[in-house]
C-alpha cells in the first residue's frame, strides 16, 4: 500500500519577495493610523456580519477560524449520530459541535432528524481538523432531500478532502482495532486497502452487532461519511469513513474459509513484479523462524528474511497454534506492506508446518551491509544479495560506548570500516551486559 507524497521545489526567492511584502505593508499600516488620529478621533471597528453559508466557513483561514466568528448558516441534516452531526448546503458539509436550542419555526421543541433543513445561529470552532458550528440556537424550518453519497475521490480523501460528505468506497479488509475518542471511549475500525490507498474506517454504530474477523480479506463497500484522523495541532494525518448504519457495509466478496489455502510465493518474491495486478488480498509464504516474539515473526530461507507481524488474537480464525520457536517452519497467510520500504506482511496468520533446529547466525562483516547499501544508491537496480534486513548475523566489533536509549540498552561499537550500533532488548540478561563492558571486544 502507498500513501500519496507531493514534493514541492521552487526558489527561495520567490517566498522571501512575497514576505518583504507582507513585512513593508504590516510596518506602513500603523503609521497611515497614527497620521490619521491626528485629524479625527479614531472610530471603533465595525463589528462584523455573521456568516451566512457553510461554503464561506469552509473558505476560513485557520486564523480566521480561531477567532470564532459567528455564523447563521442553512442545510440538510445528513447525519445524526453522535459525534457525527452534519448538515450540507448545496456541495458543502459541515460538521455541529452542538445544536443548541432547537426548536420549530412555531417555537416549539422539537427533535433533530435527518433530512430536516434547519437554520443554525452559532459559533464557528476550529473542531479537530476542518472548522465545525457550535449552536446556539438551531430553528427546523422544513424537509429536503438528503444528498446521495458519491463514489469516493481517493486522493482528495487521502489529503484530507470532503470532510463530512457522503461517499461509497470499496477496498479488502486487511484488519481491525480501535482508536480512542474522548477520555475513555474507543471506536472500533477496520483497515481497508481500497486500490492500494490505505483508509480506516470507524465504526460508530456502537449499538448495533459488529463482527469484523469475518470482514479480514474480504472485500467490501462501505458508505459513510468522510472525515479525518488528526493531532493536536489540528493537523491533518491520514483519512477515515464513519459508518453510522449496519446495512453501509456490504460484502461483496467473501473471505476464503482457509486463510491459507492457495499459491504460495517464496519469501524472496515478496513485492517483485508480478504481470497480475496485486489485488490487496492476503499473500501466502513459508520460511523458518529466526526469531519469534507475540506477535512477530521474522522468517528466513537461504536467499532472503522477511518481517511478519501478527494479527490479534481475536482476529485469527485458524486453530490456537502454541507459541513459535526459532526452528520451526512456519506457514503464514498476510498482508503485504511497503511502509519499510522492504516487504513485509502485516495481519497475518500463521500456521506451523515443521520444526528443526535453530538456524545458525550468518558470520558477517558490518561493511558488507554498507557495500550492498552504497551498490544500490550508486545504480538503483537490484543488488546480490538483495538485503541483509531481517536475517539472524553475528557481526564482531569492539565495545566504545554503552547507554540507555529509548529503544533500549545501546552499544556503540567499531570495526574495520566504521562504527555501528547494537541494541539489547527491554531487559536485558546481567551476563550480556556484563560482557558489553567498554574496550571488550564481542561477537553480537
Amino acid at each position: 500500500m502507498h500513501t500519496p507524497d507531493a514534493t514541492h521545489k521552487s526558489s527561495a526567492v520567490k517566498p522571501w519577495l512575497a514576505r518583504s511584502a507582507i513585512v513593508a505593508i504590516a510596518w506602513a499600516g500603523p503609521a497611515i493610523h497614527v497620521l490619521a488620529a491626528d485629524a479625527a478621533p479614531a472610530a471603533a471597528p465595525a463589528a462584523r456580519e455573521p456568516l451566512q453559508s457553510i461554503a464561506a466557513i469552509l473558505a476560513l483561514a485557520p486564523a480566521e477560524v480561531d477567532a470564532k466568528p459567528e455564523a447563521v448558516i442553512r442545510g440538510v441534516v445528513t447525519s445524526t449520530l453522535y459525534p457525527a452531526f452534519v448538515i450540507q448546503d448545496g456541495e458543502s458539509p459541515i460538521f455541529v459541535a452542538g445544536y443548541g436550542r432547537v426548536e420549530a419555526e412555531d417555537g416549539s421543541a422539537v427533535a433533530i432528524e435527518r433530512g430536516m433543513i434547519v437554520e443554525i445561529e452559532g459559533t464557528v470552532v476550529a473542531a479537530g481538523y476542518a472548522p465545525a458550528i457550535r449552536g446556539h440556537r438551531t430553528r427546523v424550518v422544513g424537509r429536503g432531500p438528503v444528498p446521495p453519497p458519491v463514489p469516493a475521490d481517493l486522493s482528495r480523501l487521502a489529503r484530507g478532502g470532503d470532510e463530512g460528505r457522503w461517499v461509497t468506497v470499496q477496498g479488502v479488509v486487511h484488519g481491525f482495532g480501535e482508536r480512542t475518542a474522548g477520555r475513555s471511549n474507543s471506536i472500533p475500525m477496520l483497515m481497508l486497502d481500497a486500490g492500494g490507498w490505505p483508509l480506516s474506517i470507524s465504526w460508530l454504530a456502537a449499538d448495533q452487532p459488529f463482527d469484523p474477523g469475518r470482514l479480514v480479506d474480504a472485500k467490501i463497500q462501505v458508505t459513510g461519511l468522510a472525515s479525518a484522523l488528526r493531532n493536536s495541532r489540528g493537523q491533518f494525518v491520514s483519512p477515515s469513513v464513519l459508518v453510522t448504519n449496519p446495512d453501509d457495509v456490504t460484502i461483496l466478496t467473501t473471505a476464503p474459509d482457509d486463510p491459507f489455502a492457495g499459491e504460495i510465493t517464496p519469501l524472496d518474491e515478496l513485492g517483485r513484479f508480478v504481470v497480475q495486478q496485486r489485488t490487496g488480498h492476503r499473500i501466502r509464504t513459508e520460511g523458518i523462524v529466526s526469531y519469534a516474539a507475540p506477535g512477530l515473526l521474522f522468517l528466513q530461507n537461504p536467499s532472503a528474511a522477511v518481517r511478519i507481524d501478527l494479527a490479534p488474537a481475536a482476529a485469527v480464525v485458524s486453530a490456537a497454534e502454541p507459541r513459535f520457536a526459532p526452528g520451526d517452519r512456519v506457514r503464514v497467510a498476510g498482508f503485504l506492506d511497503m511502509g519499510r520500504s522492504i516487504a513485509s506482511l502485516t495481519f497475518a496468520v500463521a500456521r506451523r508446518v515443521g520444526s528443526g533446529a535453530p538456524p545458525d547466525p550468518e558470520p558477517l562483516a558490518v561493511t558488507e551491509i554498507a557495500r550492498v547499501a552504497n551498490a544500490f544508491r550508486k545504480t538503483t537496480w537490484n543488488t546480490e544479495p538483495g538485503s541483509y534486513d531481517g536475517r539472524l548475523v553475528r557481526c564482531t566489533g569492539v565495545v566504545e560506548a554503552l547507554e540507555k536509549t529509548p529503544a533500549g540498552l545501546t552499544a556503540t561499537l567499531s570495526s574495520p570500516g566504521g562504527q555501528w550500533f547494537a541494541t539489547l532488548g527491554d531487559q536485558p540478561a546481567p551476563p550480556a551486559v556484563a560482557r558489553l563492558a567498554v574496550g571488550n571486544t564481542v561477537a553480537v
